[in-house]
């Protein structure tokens, strides 16, 4: 590559911007963490669902100070939009988060999530073409900012898809370079113990090879919300998820969560 072409190709790196989708449904009592509602009861199940939803809108946008990524929040039901958005705004992150809604009538669960990333990819294409594109859900309120940034790093220097596995065999970061198109998660096993196996055999099946990062913990069960608890020793103040926190050890005090975690 000669010298001018090199200074073309930082210029033109420079200049692009990533994308981070989070995919969630807007927590509502009933309908929100609907395997914790047995320990927890509709309305706590929803609080956790809530805190962990913004413990991550908040934290990612004071991560990027600069703007660095585009962040789109997409979101189910349509219905929500009004509450979608008096949410951002009290929280002040109303400038930091596009909210867009997922077509009416795609459920977010196994039958419509092929759809609902496969459009949600086609939006942040149209907007930053050459762009790492990067999701993440709401159910790993401890994901680190840096596996979003080696994930960009991943997709737009090398080319790479980047993967962050969960500890159930799903997934809770998959990061895609520009070159992963229409058909990324055609054939993907939702809500399965080989959904982040599957994924990864359906980005090489379309030529996308793919490095894995971090295993992080879904928090999806009882257990799990109790696993949180344990482990972070450390005050709300040093937690990544302070109010997600907070909501556990609720549960631990009415001695909602499984004993074997305490103590």
């Amino acid at each position: 590559m000669v010298e001018g072409d090199k200074e073309h190709k930082a210029n033109k790196d420079a200049g692009r911007r990533a994308t981070l989708v989070l995919v969630s449904k807007y927590p509502t009592p009933g309908s929100s963490k609907t395997r914790l509602i047995p320990a927890l009861g509709e309305a706590l199940a929803a609080q956790l669902a809530m805190a962990m939803l913004q413990d991550l809108l908040k934290r990612f946008s004071i991560e990027d100070p600069a703007g660095e990524f585009r962040k789109v929040f997409v979101y189910a039901p349509p219905s929500a939009g009004p509450s979608v958005n008096k949410m951002l705004k009290d929280l002040g992150l109303d400038k930091a988060w596009d909210a867009e809604p997922v077509s009416s009538g795609t459920p977010l669960r196994e039958s419509g999530l092929t759809t609902i990333l496969e459009a949600a990819l086609a939006s942040a294409r149209s907007r930053e073409r050459d762009g790492a594109v990067i999701f993440v859900g709401m159910d790993t309120p401890e994901l680190p900012w840096s596996e979003v940034v080696a994930a960009r790093s991943s997709a737009e220097k090398d080319g790479k898809a980047y993967i962050c596995p969960a500890s159930d065999g799903g997934y809770t970061l998959l990061g895609l370079p520009p070159k992963a198109g229409r058909g990324t998660f055609e054939g993907v096993k939702w809500s399965d113990s080989l959904t982040c196996k599957s994924q990864t055999l359906a980005l090489a099946s379309r030529g996308v090879s793919t490095r894995t990062g971090g295993t992080y913990h879904d928090v999806d069960e009882a257990d799990d919300v109790a696993g949180l608890e344990k482990r972070s020793p450390r005050g709300l103040e040093g937690s990544p998820c302070p109010q997600t926190l907070g909501i556990a050890r609720t549960a631990l005090r009415r001695q909602l969560l499984p004993r074997v975690w305490v103590g």
